[in-house]
Order: structure tokens, then sequence, then C-alpha cells
């Protein structure tokens, strides 16, 4: 009677195999493990504004949430009159005037931090009689609108 041949996978290719397959799992295992340690950039904080009064050319607002608090710097205003673009998207500063279309909007950080907090207060004004104004703040990092408010004429 003859015997069959039960000879495997030669030791040299087993070898090989295993260490091309550690290799693959450690790669799939990495990006699942840094996609959980590291959190996206781009989630913009959320942001509530409210309008406070308007009297004659002026307009004032308040943030009444940010979470979390974020550096000004990463946020841009605009500025919308009946629609149309007032004030072009610009990088947020606390105590600087931003102007355009003869609006002036001013923002002020209440607690000298340099990020958005509650509690902080912005002004618009040059607004006139009969035009409607929306101020829209924008994430900096992806161009999502954060948040808005309309201030009545």
């Amino acid at each position: 009677m003859r015997r069959k041949c039960e000879r495997g996978v030669s030791p040299v290719i087993a070898t090989i195999l295993m260490v091309a397959i550690t290799v693959v799992l450690a790669a799939v295992l990495y990006v699942m493990v840094v996609n959980l340690i590291t959190p996206p950039d781009d989630k913009k904080p959320s942001v509530v504004l409210d309008n406070l009064s308007c009297e004659a050319a002026t307009c004032e607002a308040r943030v009444t949430t940010a979470q979390p608090a974020e550096d000004l710097a990463l946020f841009e205003v605009t500025v919308f009159a009946d629609d149309n673009t007032a004030i072009p998207p610009t990088t947020l500063g606390a105590g600087t005037n931003i102007t355009g279309g003869g609006l002036t909007f001013r923002y002020r950080d209440m607690g000298g931090e340099g990020d958005m907090t509650s509690g902080d207060t912005f002004r618009l004004t040059g607004i006139v009689e009969g035009v409607s104004y929306e101020v829209v703040l924008l994430w900096k990092r992806t161009g999502d609108v954060v948040s808005s408010v309309e201030m009545p004429s």
C-alpha cells in the first residue's frame, strides 16, 4: 500500500503568511483606535444667539450658549441686509470693528479670555429703518453656519 503525501505548506510560506496577516490586522486596529482617540477638528460648537434690543441705528445681541467655549479666531462673522451681503465673512475678534455696507459690527468678550462664551455681546451699528439684518456666525474650519440672529430695524 502506498502512503499519501500529507505535507502542508512549507515553513517559509507559512511564516510569510502569518507575518502578512499580523501586519494587516495591526493596520486595521491602528486606524480604528486613532479615529476613536482623536476627535475630528471640524466639529462645530453649539452656539445660541439672542437679540437684546434695537434703538435708533444700533442693535445689540448676546451669546446665550456656547458649548464648548472656543477661541474667537475660529469663528467668522458675516452680516446680511435684506438677504444681501453687507459684511463679508471676516474673522471674529474682540474689541475690533468689522465694517462693510455702512455697518459696523463689534464683538465684546465679557470674560476677556479670548473665547466665545455665554454672556458675550455684540453690537451692530449703522442700521437703517425698514431693512432686515441677519448676523451669521460661521465655523472657520468648515465654513458651516454655527448660529444666526435676525435684528429688526
